[in-house]
């Protein structure tokens, strides 16, 4: 009942959003999720002036209605003043001072009523902020509200609402960050990474003690998904997910979905296609050695998977993507 409930939900969103998206094109697969070509606003990092590791940061003020978009790079937003609406392919979320919003790559979201917005923005790339502290991917804060990009889903929380104690402390943070950020004076990459890195674990702490993750279950769930993230090539079975986890198929399933929102089947085919993109968006390895990769054993079981999920033939979307990158080059997105 409740899954079907979402699927109509989801539907009307979808219309919803073509209507103020500005969408000429998209694909919408089997359970409503909308995918897009060249039409599609699509920003790169490479766009961004950032540090040594790949991070722009921006502050200031929302005065109009952004158009329907989507990046390559995980973006955090931090409201200090005002409220809108945040508009994603998942969800319509009012968003106001004292939110952290994270966007992952590949979604599509906007802002609409518009009050006042003030706001922190950051964009990045997840892998490198991993490199520079791997000790942050084993934290079950950081691998919920941030690490669900690498099986292309919903991460279970994107927007916390921090107390006004937490608040100030993130406010204050995002403050001496700016000032170090624009200055430009010698040592300012260094003290700007310390204060990025001092700000997620802020962040990381308050999504832990908001959605009390400081338990069992999650830590179990973590090493279920980060096995099928590193061996999203391999056969997959439940019954061995379920042995290192230390649950039954049964209860790892139920959990699974409660946390979420869909099957370890789900998770794994999306893990599998969000890769088959990655790797098809190069353009120089052959979509036999794609599917091989992703962990389908002919070329025509990876068509089809493929097509199921996004409504069009890997080589189509290998065609469309090399063509957005051809007519987004020349864009630079203000926010």
């Amino acid at each position: 009942m409740l899954v079907t409930v979402y699927h109509n939900i989801n539907i009307l969103l979808r219309h919803y959003i073509l209507k103020i998206g500005h969408i000429r094109k998209i694909y919408i697969d089997k359970i409503g999720h909308v995918f897009y070509n060249q039409n599609m606003m699509e920003y790169k990092l490479s766009q961004f002036e950032t540090l040594d590791f790949e991070l722009h940061m921006d502050e200031g003020t929302m005065p109009r209605e952004f158009p329907m978009h989507s990046h390559d790079f995980m973006e955090m937003t931090i409201i200090t003043e005002g409220e809108a609406s945040h508009i994603t392919e998942y969800s319509v979320e009012h968003v106001c001072a004292g939110c952290v919003n994270v966007i992952l790559p590949g979604h599509m979201h906007t802002h609409r009523d518009i009050n006042n917005l003030r706001f922190y923005n950051f964009k990045f790339n997840l892998k490198r902020i991993v490199a520079v502290l791997p000790e942050l991917a084993v934290l079950d804060g950081f691998r919920l509200f941030f690490m669900a990009e690498y099986a292309n889903v919903k991460a279970p929380f994107s927007t916390i609402y921090l107390d006004e104690e937490k608040f100030a402390v993130v406010k204050n943070i995002c403050a001496l960050m700016w000032a170090e950020y624009c200055s430009k004076r010698p040592g300012y990459v260094i003290a700007s990474k310390c204060y990025f890195l001092s700000l997620l674990v802020n962040i990381i702490n308050a999504v832990e003690a908001e959605h009390g993750l400081n338990n069992d279950k999650y830590r179990r769930i973590a090493i279920v998904t980060e096995y099928i993230e590193s061996h999203f090539g391999e056969r997959i079975k439940i019954a061995d997910l379920a042995a290192m986890s230390y649950y039954s198929e049964r209860h790892l399933s139920r959990l699974f979905m409660a946390i979420y929102g869909m099957s370890l089947q789900k998770y794994i085919i999306n893990c599998r296609m969000n890769n088959a993109c990655r790797m098809l968006k190069t353009g120089d390895i052959k979509i036999s050695e794609i599917a091989k990769k992703c962990g389908y054993s002919d070329t025509f079981s990876f068509d089809r998977a493929f097509r199921k999920q996004y409504g069009v033939t890997p080589g189509d979307y290998r065609g469309d993507e090399l063509e957005a990158v051809q007519t987004t080059d020349n864009n630079i997105a203000v926010y």
